[in-house]
């Protein structure tokens, strides 16, 4: 059997890439379709054994509109009160993440 770098007896292709952010993406290639795995660092203690398998085609982002009304990203400026020395501004968002299709979501575990 050959086993190169980066295969394993399951005919696996895994590899480590540079995400777009600076951060490491583990892909693991099957006959099946590819796994991106990265790391969360929210995930330790009770839930370091776990994975959440997100299918990326069933999630979308959905800004609130409301009246007509986009409450995406945007900025205020100058929201500081009349006597305070300074400037202040803030970034809003008003958003959610649109699932569709949960059964195409998982959560595994690693034993």
């Amino acid at each position: 059997m050959n086993n190169s770098i980066g295969s394993s007896q399951y005919r696996l292709d895994v590899q480590n890439i540079k995400g777009s952010f600076g951060h490491q993406v583990t892909v693991v290639n099957t006959i099946y379709g590819n796994l991106h795995f990265v790391m969360e660092p929210l995930m330790r203690g009770p839930w370091e054994d776990y994975c959440c398998a997100v299918d990326m085609g069933n999630v979308a982002y959905r800004p609130l509109v409301g009246n007509g009304i986009s409450r995406d990203t945007f900025v205020e400026t100058n929201i500081q009160a009349n006597d305070e020395d300074g400037r202040r501004d803030q970034i809003i968002t008003e958003s959610g993440l649109e699932i569709t299709l949960p059964e195409t979501h998982a959560v595994l575990k690693w034993s």
